[in-house]
């Protein structure tokens, strides 16, 4: 394979090179909204580009420990003074042996956040509160005890150890809503209702403030994954060996790579490369022994990523939300049919 032919297969796979030099030149989307300044807060910043394992998991812990979510799946808890286990799976099922069950859309403080190599906990205390009995020989106590439990997602296998931030905080999007602070959570999920329209004004401007808040986290999510993007697909193409055994990985590689990212702008934003073992796409690699084959290997694996690159930098500048879009006047059926 020559190198006129690679250029070939780039051009066909994602728009060419020269789509890379553009998206690293192209201006920054604007993550916040136009309109008077609003103070600094360090829960509404974007997770970090990390270099490492370490700083990635340093990076999360920081974000989240602290924070108030409000729960997407039902919880369970013993409410005993410790962390009821909570196993959470794809499908949004919940595995625990707690005793109460507590309901969907209820807020809790992120206590502590542990990171490992198979899964990801967060330890919360809930904004439950059960009466428990303690019965003594002439006497029975009662008190109001905390509701506490350790939500468990599954990591897949190397995320960890890639040190991908956005990554592992995109494994929590379907079992918790990260909040602000306190009173977002409370209010937005009209936790403690109040019929009053006082309350109901609070509560529509607490859910505007939290959608443009959370707009703001998206866009800022996108535009640290659209760097990373940048960043490896630049530094890829302008490494491409002249070497015939690498130039015969690379096409493979980009062969391999077409149709392997994903279309929707959310899963576009979690996307990851996940390489191909090299055997299961051609037993040209496995001819040459020694040198030759890590040529031809490092090609492929050069190609496949570069092909995926090229097609994420296609697909994610059109996933950006909109710089300074205007609030909805209603955001909630439940506030609006309440103002009527």
């Amino acid at each position: 394979m020559t190198t006129r032919s690679v250029l070939s297969l780039l051009l066909t796979a994602g728009g060419g090179i020269v789509t890379v030099l553009a998206a690293s030149t192209a201006p920054r989307v604007p993550a916040a909204a136009a309109g008077a300044p609003r103070p600094a807060r360090a829960e509404a910043m974007a997770p970090p580009r990390t270099t490492g394992p370490v700083e990635a998991v340093n990076a999360l812990q920081d974000r989240w420990t602290g924070a108030w979510i409000v729960t997407s799946t039902e919880t369970f808890s013993d409410c005993a003074g410790f962390y009821t286990d909570n196993e959470l799976y794809g499908d949004a099922t919940v595995g625990s042996r707690g005793r109460l069950r507590i309901d969907p859309g209820t807020p809790a403080r992120v206590d502590s956040v542990d990171v490992r190599s198979d899964r990801l906990s967060l330890r919360v205390t809930l904004s439950v509160n059960e009466m428990v009995e303690r019965e003594h020989r002439e006497f029975t106590l009662r008190a109001l005890a905390r509701c506490q439990a350790e939500l468990r997602v599954m990591v897949p296998p190397g995320m960890t150890a890639s040190g991908d931030a956005a990554g592992l905080e995109a494994l929590l999007d379907h079992v918790v809503e990260r909040h602000s602070d306190e009173r977002s959570a409370l209010l937005a999920s009209n936790f403690l209702p109040v019929d009053t329209p006082a309350y109901q004004s609070e509560r529509q401007e607490a859910i505007a403030e939290h959608q443009e808040w959370q707009r703001e986290q998206n866009a800022s999510a996108m535009q640290a994954r659209l760097d990373e993007w940048t960043a490896q697909t630049t530094r890829l193409s302008s490494q491409i060996s002249q070497d015939p055994d690498y130039l015969a990985g690379f096409g493979r590689g980009v062969e391999a790579g077409r149709g392997t990212v994903p279309s929707a702008c959310e899963d576009v934003t979690r996307f990851e490369p996940a390489m191909q073992p090299a055997r299961n796409n051609s037993n040209a690699a496995f001819v040459a022994k020694g040198g030759r084959q890590k040529t031809w290997t490092r090609g492929y694996e050069d190609g496949m990523r570069l092909a995926q690159g090229l097609e994420i930098l296609r697909i994610l500048p059109g996933c950006m939300p909109p710089a300074g879009a205007p609030r909805p006047a209603h955001l909630d059926p439940a506030v609006a049919s309440a103002n009527q």
